[in-house]
């Protein structure tokens, strides 16, 4: 473990305190896809040790310009190819892929096994049921949506307030995309995917996914950052074309 993270444990927000308890996280992934993709590849670079990705579908060729640790396994489940790659990155850290849709029926087991949930599915229901099972277990949210050059990255649960709390409606364009999911219960009827509804450039999820995973592995050290001030819960990033600022009370318009 030392020499593969050499250049990380050298950090004084890190150390070989913080990179040994990366090795002992588990944490859940659900989604595989544009979010998903590069997430995993900076987890499992970073050394978390136990990995759970949850996604049921296969990989389609137009995708891999944002996908790209899918690359020759067009056709074959997501989990499972993640699962592949990673295990061809570093073969210590442990990934169980699950080709399953994330439901009310499940979530709460799954959750209740992770030390953190990172939430790349970018589909609202996932979203709001998500919440829920993290903010009943006390278990930490990572979520984060990408839609063309926009998009957001936020804490939630844990210590802070739910993805329901923060956004007890649906944003205008998702509104736009899935108006049945404007009812009382709209992690039951928002089926819309954002970034699948429209374009997105190859680099754009990882605009989003690549300080997730920084907050994920932020999280779950406890070490990077300024002492206590380490978890990131309660802090939203907000993209609009190409313009990046930090949130807090409220989740703004994608």
């Amino acid at each position: 473990m030392s020499e593969r993270h050499a250049r990380q444990i050298v950090l004084p927000e890190v150390g070989a305190e913080g990179q040994a308890r990366l090795a002992r996280a588990h944490v859940l992934v659900v989604g595989a896809g544009g979010l998903g993709s590069p997430a995993i590849m900076y987890l499992a670079g970073a050394g978390v040790g136990s990995l759970t990705v949850v996604d049921p579908d296969v990989v389609e060729a137009s995708n891999l310009h944002r996908q790209p640790i899918h690359a020759g396994r067009v056709g074959g489940g997501k989990a499972e190819s993640a699962a592949a790659f990673v295990a061809a990155l570093d073969p210590a850290v442990e990934v169980t892929p699950l080709a399953e849709r994330l439901t009310p029926a499940n979530a709460a087991a799954l959750v209740a096994e992770a030390q953190l949930v990172l939430d790349c599915a970018d589909n609202f229901a996932v979203s709001y049921t998500l919440s829920d099972a993290c903010m009943g277990a006390g278990v930490p949210l990572i979520s984060a949506s990408a839609l063309a050059l926009g998009g957001y990255v936020g804490g939630f649960c844990g210590q802070a307030p739910s993805l329901r709390a923060v956004v007890p409606a649906l944003p205008a364009p998702a509104r736009a995309r899935a108006p049945r999911a404007m009812g009382p219960t709209p992690a039951a009827t928002a089926a819309s995917s954002a970034s699948a509804d429209s374009g997105m450039p190859a680099a754009r999820a990882s605009t989003s996914e690549t300080p997730a995973a920084m907050m994920t592995a932020r999280t779950v050290s406890r070490k990077w950052g300024r002492g206590v001030e380490s978890s990131v819960a309660g802090q939203i990033w907000a993209r609009q074309g190409g313009m990046e600022s930090p949130c807090r009370g409220g989740m703004p318009v994608m």
